[in-house]
């Protein structure tokens, strides 16, 4: 039985790649576990590990009890949302894991998880633009659509994905070095471990082409030890490419950021 983590940051395309690994007949993906807003980690918090993470991520990683949890808490939430529920059985499973963040590990002082559990395969999510990845954030604050997948079920939400976003021009600088931080402080937690452990995926690569996202899915589910599969995820980019539709201060923050180190993300 393999075990892999999808380790990430937000508005970097994980979404798109947990949907892939569910839609596998071979593969559970548990999605974000360590969310102080999800079922899982309040359990946590009073059962299993007092808040402790390293402990519930053992928990989780242990194997069969928490899939079996997890397939009897989404067929009662289905019952209840009247959605149909993916039902799978451990049997049939080759790979398991979560997705989460690294600023999230590094919150819950378990930053050195995955190099105390090489036999985890870590996928590496990054998104290098971080201008891009500050306006996403933003959008997403105001508009609270997560995903496309969110939007289609909710009406009123979709039309909110074509609205801009203003960034603050006093405090942009500050918050692309931030932004920076968060993306680098994965990388250097991905840095300490094992090459052969992990497989890294750039967002500004896996979304180039189709032929890209094909390439980038048969390598993960290669990388995770099952067979690849032509997949494919309702998961669409939420936002415009044109930085110009989607920040409305555009020439503002392109004049403070000029000849700054971040000037160049206004270019990809």
């Amino acid at each position: 039985m393999n075990k892999h983590f999808v380790l990430t940051s937000g508005r970097s395309g994980s979404n798109y790649i947990s949907s892939l690994l569910t839609k596998h007949p071979n593969v559970i993906n548990y999605g974000e576990v360590l969310g102080e807003w999800t079922t899982g980690y309040k359990v946590n918090k009073y059962l299993i590990g007092q808040g402790d993470a390293g402990k519930y991520l053992d928990f989780i990683y242990r194997g069969k009890g928490y899939f079996q949890l997890s397939q009897t808490y989404a067929r009662l939430k289905s019952v209840v949302s009247s959605q149909g529920v993916v039902n799978k059985k451990w049997s049939d499973i080759t790979s398991y894991g979560i997705k989460d963040f690294a600023m999230t590990l590094i919150q819950r002082d378990a930053p050195d998880f995955l190099k105390q559990n090489p036999d985890i395969r870590v996928i590496n999510l990054y998104r290098e633009n971080a201008l891009r990845r500050f306006a996403s954030v933003q959008l997403l604050d105001e508009t609270g659509v997560v995903s496309t997948d969110h939007a289609q079920v909710d009406a009123a939400a979709a039309l909110k994905l074509k609205k801009q976003v203003y960034l603050d021009p006093n405090t942009i600088l500050a918050d692309l070095q931030r932004t920076q931080q968060v993306v680098q402080d994965q990388l250097d937690m991905v840095a300490q471990l094992p090459e052969e452990q992990v497989l890294t995926i750039r967002y500004e690569d896996l979304f180039a082409s189709e032929e890209a996202k094909h390439d980038f899915a048969a390598n993960m589910f290669k990388f995770i030890g099952v067979e690849p599969l032509e997949l494919s995820s309702s998961h669409k980019k939420l936002n415009s490419d044109n930085l110009k539709e989607l920040i409305s201060n555009y020439d503002e923050i392109f004049e403070i950021c000029k000849g700054s180190e971040f000037e160049r993300y206004f270019y990809y």
